[in-house]
Formats: C-alpha cells, sequence, structure tokens
C-alpha cells in the first residue's frame, strides 16, 4: 500500500506495508544471490521524496560482486543496490544519512551499514549525482571502444542517452515521468536538445558517437569535467557492462508462462506462432530463458511437447555472444534426459541467418514444405508476405537434430 501525503512542498508518498515491498525484493532477486539485508534508502527515507520519486534500495548480500538492477513496484521506478556485506564502506556518504531496515536476517547485524552524514567537509565542489555518472560513464564508453567492445559499447549507449535525457528534465526542473514518458516530455520542453540527441541515434559509426556524446556534455549540457569528491553513485555503468557479457540459463517454471508470453508479444507482436498448420500459444509450451547478471532477460528458447519437442522459437537479444547457442544445447541436453531421441523445427524459406545457425551446429535440413506459408496465413494473417530483403515469404523448412 502507498499513502500520499503532503511535507512542506512535497507530496510524500509513505510506504505502509513493508512486507510487500519485501516480498517483491527478494523475488525479483537472482536464484544465486543471497540477501542479508534490504535497507530503503535515499529521499524516501529522508521524507522528501515527490509522487514521482524512485525508491532506493540497498539490498546487502553475501558473495564479492556489487551491481544495480531496476524494477517498478506497484508503479513505482525502484533502483535497487545489491552490495556484498564486505564492500558496505563503498556505498556513497549521503546515501546512507538516513535509512530505514525493511527486513534483514537474523544472523546479520545492521550495524555494519555504515550510518554517515549528508555531507563530508573534506572541501571541493562535487558533481550532483547524474552529472557526475555522465562524466564517470562516457569513460568507461571511451574505455570499451578503445578496446573494441563494440556491443558492449552500444548497450552502453543506450544507458548514456536514458540518463542525459534524465539530467536535462532535471536540470529544466520537471518532474521525472516514468521511463516511457521522458522523451516525449523532452521534445516538448527542450526540442533543441532533442535535436542533437536524434543525431546520436541516427549516427552508426561509433567513434563519430562518441565525440557526438562528449560534445554534448561540453556544449549543450555543460556538464563540469571535474571529478566527484564524496557524493557520486554507489554503483557506476562500468560495473553494469561488465555484466552483460555474462548469462545464466534456466527452465521456466508454469507459473512464468506469462514471460513467454510477454516476450514473444514484444518481439514478434503475437502470442502465437504457427507451424506446419499448428498454432503454438505462449501458454502451452515450455520455455528456457538466458538472463545477464542484472536479471534482464537476454534470451528465450521454446518447445512444445505435444508435437514430439519441436522447437517453436528461438532468440538471443545481443548476437555474437552465444546466447543462442547455449539455450539451444541446453534444449539439447533436456530432451535428451527426458528420453527424446531427435529435436525437430521449422523456419521459413527467407531465413537464411537461421539456416545458417542450425546446420553451422549440425543441424539437418530434412524437408522444404512448399506453399505452407501460404495457407499459415489463414490462421495467423499478420504474417508478411515478404522479408526485409524482399524475398518472397511463402516455404516452411524443416530442419532436425538427431540426439547422441
Amino acid at each position: 500500500m502507498v499513502d500520499g501525503r503532503r511535507r512542506g512542498w512535497y507530496p510524500v508518498l509513505m510506504i505502509k506495508d513493508d512486507s510487500e515491498l519485501v516480498h517483491w525484493v527478494r523475488a525479483e532477486a537472482l536464484d544465486s544471490v543471497s540477501i542479508l539485508a534490504i535497507v530503503l534508502c535515499g529521499s524516501r527515507a529522508r521524507g522528501t521524496s515527490d509522487q514521482v520519486s524512485d525508491l532506493d534500495l540497498l539490498v546487502v548480500i553475501e558473495g564479492s560482486r556489487k551491481y544495480l538492477k531496476w524494477g517498478t513496484w506497484q508503479g513505482i521506478p525502484t533502483e535497487m543496490m545489491y552490495v556484498p556485506y564486505t564492500r558496505l564502506s563503498e556505498v556513497r556518504p549521503g546515501l546512507l544519512s538516513e535509512r530505514r531496515i525493511l527486513w534483514q536476517q537474523e544472523t546479520f547485524d545492521t550495524r555494519q551499514i555504515p550510518h554517515t552524514s549528508a555531507r563530508s567537509s573534506n572541501g571541493g565542489i562535487p558533481l550532483g549525482y547524474t552529472a557526475w555518472d555522465l562524466r564517470q560513464s562516457l569513460r568507461v564508453l571511451e574505455m570499451l571502444l578503445r578496446d573494441g567492445k563494440t556491443a558492449a559499447f552500444w548497450y552502453g549507449v543506450g544507458a548514456w542517452m536514458t540518463l542525459a535525457v534524465r539530467y536535462v528534465l532535471e536540470s529544466k526542473g520537471q518532474a521525472i515521468p516514468t521511463h516511457r514518458r521522458q522523451w516525449p516530455l523532452l521534445q516538448e520542453t527542450s526540442p533543441e536538445i532533442a535535436a542533437v540527441f536524434e543525431d546520436v541515434y541516427k549516427t552508426s559509426d561509433p567513434q563519430e558517437v562518441y565525440s557526438m556524446m562528449a560534445g554534448i556534455l561540453d556544449h549543450h549540457l555543460h556538464v563540469a569535467p571535474w571529478q566527484p569528491i564524496q557524493d557520486a553513485p554507489m554503483v557506476r555503468l562500468d560495473s553494469i557492462v561488465a555484466g552483460i557479457e555474462e548469462f545464466s540459463i534456466r527452465k521456466l517454471a508454469a507459473s512464468e508462462a506469462h514471460h513467454i508470453e510477454r516476450y514473444w508479444q514484444s518481439h514478434w507482436g503475437s502470442t502465437v506462432v504457427v507451424s506446419r498448420g499448428l498454432q503454438h500459444v505462449a501458454s502451452h509450451v515450455i520455455g528456457w530463458i538466458a538472463e545477464d547478471r542484472l536479471g534482464t532477460v537476454v534470451g528465450l528458447v521454446t518447445v512444445d511437447p505435444k508435437t514430439a519437442w519441436e522447437v517453436v522459437s528461438l532468440d538471443s537479444d545481443r548476437s555474437g555472444h552465444g546466447i543462442g547457442t547455449a539455450l539451444l544445447k541446453r534444449v539439447e541436453e533436456d530432451a535428451w534426459q527426458a528420453g527424446m531421441k531427435r529435436l525437430w523445427l521449422i523456419t521459413s524459406n527467407d531465413n537464411v541467418a537461421a539456416l545458417r545457425f542450425y546446420q553451422k551446429r549440425r543441424w539437418d535440413l530434412v524437408a522444404v514444405h512448399r506453399g505452407a506459408i501460404d495457407h499459415a496465413r489463414t490462421l495467423k494473417p499478420e504474417i508478411p508476405l515478404t522479408s526485409q530483403d524482399d524475398i518472397p515469404i511463402r516455404h516452411e523448412v524443416e530442419l532436425e537434430k538427431i540426439l547422441d
């Protein structure tokens, strides 16, 4: 439950039921994470938040790696900062000037969590949270570009641009809306800067994109090139980008079918796949997902056991990282353990990339069902007539993998 009250000029949202929030945080955590304590901190703990303020949660864990994860709890954007108990001294001072322990393990002593003043007296003019992160993130992108990590660079560009949009809105005194509404608000309130950002999105050369981003900081946002002194973000973009190339695979439980429905809808615009004249519904297939270290779903493979373990879909959101190969291998292993001797799948005649992918992994082409997709359109009319390469989409191509 969330209760809206007034404190001075700020409409404050007070959390009434800690147990609901604690349950959500624990459910959102990676399976491998052992949580020791959950702490509400930042503006909400201080009582100075407004209606659009994020929830800042410090999640104390076992292990050695700190990372950041985002989510939405009861419509409130939520930032969960996972920090090993051995690294609590690295938490930025201002974050824990006020805090509220929502949950803790009986064996964990919360006195290990430092209780600091909001400002230190070591002098200097620190950058604000967002400005500091823009500068430091740009340094990380420079290193990624130098090291030839192009995929990680483009991922970081997206994160940086999102942060820059938020910074502009904050500097204009705008209340920060949900992520989906931030870009339209930027176009409305700062059309000149929005046009500059659009030029970045249209540019495909990484070096040129980096130069444009540096120019945005210097000439449009006027962010000072100072180094932070004490009030800096606890987790930087380098710790985020470092985790995106690592992923784990797990089988979805029957109660998690909504993950498949949401993924198919966002990637294919439908929750139904048609092959060999049959409709495969998202809620009736088996799925395995690939998640990165931040808990983001980066790939999905589905199988329909009712059609002899037909591989219905295979998708990877980050090409070149081995996600599709790992998902397919996991399905092959689970099928073998289930007593299956064969896997099979259907793709379309225009999908040259898929044909190349599967045949390189010892899948054999066994049949071409001519005109089958023309018939499939009677079940799923949204199937396009041609591919992006202007290849007519008409035939189903069947491949199989003999398990040994």
